[in-house]
């Protein structure tokens, strides 16, 4: 859906085959179908470094889909790295690619680190507020009612614990934007 809105207003110029539920999936087949949409079509989602400098992908905007010219610029610079006849490093990366993905089982431990989070930043703010001994803003924003229902107990409990809440949220939200 977010792909047609994008489309729409000129984001991007051809909807994406890539879906996430294919790569997080544990099935080695949907993952390097995912892994090998990414690489079709990018659009920011999908970057390669070698040596600290990006050889596919690009920074801010990126690109739309893969064109014949970036597909051959690929294949090139991957030429020092995978030993493989021209036309087949990039089928061999993107493979070596999804194995990796599929076998490490690194989108579990990402997706279990992502779960650390038990308030989002609506419930992360108060444990924060009182962390630092300032009085809640949020709470001045919300209703009585909501307030009296949702956060008061966040407020009364120890500062360890408003610790590992805000802690929790800020690994969390960090793993929710992670690159592998």
């Amino acid at each position: 859906m977010h792909q047609t809105l994008k489309l729409h207003q000129g984001e991007i110029s051809e909807l994406s085959e890539y879906n996430p539920l294919d790569l997080f999936s544990k099935s080695e087949d949907k993952i390097h179908k995912a892994i090998n949409d990414l690489f079709t079509t990018p659009q920011n989602n999908f970057r390669v470094f070698l040596n600290g400098s990006l050889i596919f992908g690009g920074l801010g905007g990126g690109a739309d889909s893969t064109n014949v010219v970036t597909s051959e610029a690929f294949e090139d610079a991957l030429k020092p790295v995978i030993r493989a006849d021209s036309g087949l490093r990039t089928k061999n990366f993107l493979q070596l690619v999804s194995e990796t993905v599929c076998k490490s089982g690194i989108l579990d431990q990402l997706l279990e680190v992502q779960k650390l989070d038990n308030f989002d930043i609506e419930g992360a703010i108060h444990a924060y507020n009182d962390i630092i001994s300032e009085s809640c803003p949020a709470c001045g924003e919300l209703g009585e009612e909501e307030v009296s229902h949702k956060y008061t107990s966040l407020h009364s409990i120890p500062m360890d614990e408003s610790l590992k809440i805000v802690k929790d949220y800020l690994v969390a939200a960090t793993a929710r934007d992670c690159s592998l």
